[in-house]
């Protein structure tokens, strides 16, 4: 009998085992599976977290991008005015050759009175630039008294606004065609309807003041006068 209860103890014993082994593989199986979904957990994490960092500097390069195409746009809009100023100004005084020098008066640059007869309105102390001023009045006649050197401000005028243009069209900047184009008004602005032989009907016959495009987009319509 003793050794009935023996072996059945055995029996026990090793159902025990085998229970504690059972029951032990399957809460390593638990801690596996909780491992690897933590694992997938924090390799999802940081993949968001990687994602979310690139798309964070993406947006901070389109904005910082954005705000440097913003402040050259205003930039380049605000020096438009001074293209048009030197067009005026090379305009008015005339950029053919014929405008070459005019009559100065002479007193006008030498503060001095024209020379009068003996004792007729003379004063006896005419008024005297410094010598100083005298050798900057000089410069401004051309070939002596007589003339301005009206060519070479031209010149000047002409050669400032194409270095000013050369520096601007490095960043984009590029006037606009408008003579002789069918009136666009994503591009143009009629201040005027004009009678034009020979031109068809809607088509920009004069240019009043030139529009601009930037990096391919108009920064500035051209204003313009359009036949009937």
């Amino acid at each position: 009998m003793s050794e009935e209860n023996s072996d059945q103890e055995i029996i026990l014993d090793e159902d025990n085992d085998v229970s504690a082994v059972v029951e032990k593989v399957k809460k390593l199986k638990e801690q596996l599976k909780q491992c690897q979904q933590e694992k997938q957990d924090n390799l999802t994490g940081w993949q968001r977290a990687q994602a979310d960092f690139i798309n964070y500097r993406r947006r901070q390069e389109e904005q910082m991008s954005e705000w440097s195409k913003m402040f050259g746009e205003g930039l380049i809009k605000d020096l438009l005015p001074v293209l048009d100023t030197l067009d005026a100004s090379v305009a008015q005084v005339g950029v053919k050759e014929k405008f070459t020098s005019l009559p100065v008066d002479a007193e006008a640059l030498t503060g001095q009175q024209p020379s009068l007869s003996k004792g007729e309105g003379e004063n006896p102390n005419p008024p005297r630039l410094a010598s100083d001023e005298s050798e900057r009045a000089t410069p401004l006649l051309k070939g002596g008294a007589g003339g301005l050197d009206l060519k070479g401000g031209i010149d000047g005028l002409k050669m400032v606004r194409e270095q000013l243009m050369k520096i601007l069209s490095k960043h984009g900047l590029m006037e606009m065609k408008s003579v002789g184009e069918k009136f666009n008004p994503e591009r143009h602005e009629a201040v005027e309807r004009v009678e034009a032989e020979g031109a068809d009907e809607s088509t920009v016959v004069e240019e009043v003041q030139k529009g601009y495009l930037l990096s391919g987009k108009v920064l500035r319509v051209a204003k313009v006068k359009v036949s009937k």
